[in-house]
């Protein structure tokens, strides 16, 4: 059956871009090219696949089996990844290390469960005030991205400093994942796509210079090593560039791309982590663990033939 891909072959190239923001790409070799292009477009990345599933989420019509398949998902990976993260010493320091990773996720599992929970706030309030919902995504990633910057700033003591730069205090289901999947749940019901086709290239073109701004200033004035996970011109350039995507109508066959996009998302940090005992640079790292993926997808996608809940 034939249908349009082209949003499929979006999440292929945000899932390259987690890849190549993961592998810290340029780090060393160029210290500005490595800042803006890792805290720059890569960024884009986890809030556009966001958009994308809060834009699918209102054709959910049992939110109990969506809920319970992004869940399920969440715990196959975490078990799947637990060599890497569990600590089996009896200790209290272990112990709360255990649950730490199981509340937040590991490493880059932390989309699936701020999922989950975004996922569950976008239901409860779906059908409130559309404004109430708008001003409430907005305000919660604002805030998100204040807390960010205060910790970049390193403006108080070190505990609260150590604090305030802690992922999940900033980048979390309410600060990121609740915000951008309700814009694209609002881009779906409002038909977003097809009102604002004809201005979302400049709008993409505008907010993409508007958020190398936002870089630029970051990285002269505010810090050069800190990381970027939030910026604010994100809430312009992500839903943009959806709707400009969603418009290319790229014509295809099956959902193979999909699935793709989403193996290569879980997968590459298996291969990062056992290519860290190797002497090879950044480029080596991204390149490597690109090929390694991409078969190792190849295979997902067939088990998921047999076992449906892995992709």
């Amino acid at each position: 059956m034939t249908r349009s891909v082209s949003i499929d072959v979006l999440k292929v190239i945000l899932a390259l871009f987690v890849i190549a923001l993961h592998s810290k790409i340029f780090i060393d070799f160029n210290d500005i090219l490595y800042f803006f292009s890792v805290n720059g477009i890569f960024r884009i990345a986890v809030p556009v696949f966001l958009v994308i599933t809060g834009y699918y989420f209102y054709l959910v019509t049992n939110f109990g089996a969506w809920l319970k398949r992004v869940a399920f998902l969440y715990i196959i990976w975490m078990f799947f990844y637990g060599l890497f993260y569990i600590d089996f010493s009896l200790s209290v320091y272990a112990l709360l290390k255990n649950i730490y990773f199981i509340l937040f996720g590991y490493h880059h599992l932390w989309y699936l469960i701020g999922t989950v929970f975004g996922g569950i706030l976008l239901f409860y309030l779906k059908d409130s005030n559309v404004k109430f919902q708008f001003f409430l995504a907005i305000l919660f990633f604002t805030l998100g991205c204040i807390v960010q910057y205060l910790g970049n700033f390193h403006l108080f003591n070190s505990k609260w400093d150590m604090v305030l730069n802690a992922n999940p205090i900033y980048r979390n289901f309410l600060t990121v994942c609740y915000p951008f999947l309700t814009f694209g749940y609002l881009i779906h019901k409002f038909n977003l796509t097809a009102k604002y086709k004809k201005i979302a290239p400049f709008a993409v073109i505008i907010s993409l210079i508007l958020l190398y701004v936002e870089v630029y200033i970051n990285y002269f004035f505010i810090s050069k090593t800190d990381p970027l996970d939030l910026m604010f011109f994100l809430m312009l350039l992500c839903p943009s560039l959806f709707i400009f995507v969603f418009n290319l109508n790229i014509e295809g066959q099956g959902k193979k791309l999909a699935l793709f996009s989403t193996a290569l998302y879980l997968i590459h940090p298996l291969f990062q982590n056992l290519l860290k005992s190797f002497n090879i640079n950044s480029i080596e790292l991204f390149l490597v663990t690109v090929v390694l993926s991409c078969l190792a997808s190849i295979v997902l996608i067939m088990l998921n033939k047999k076992i449906k809940v892995i992709l």
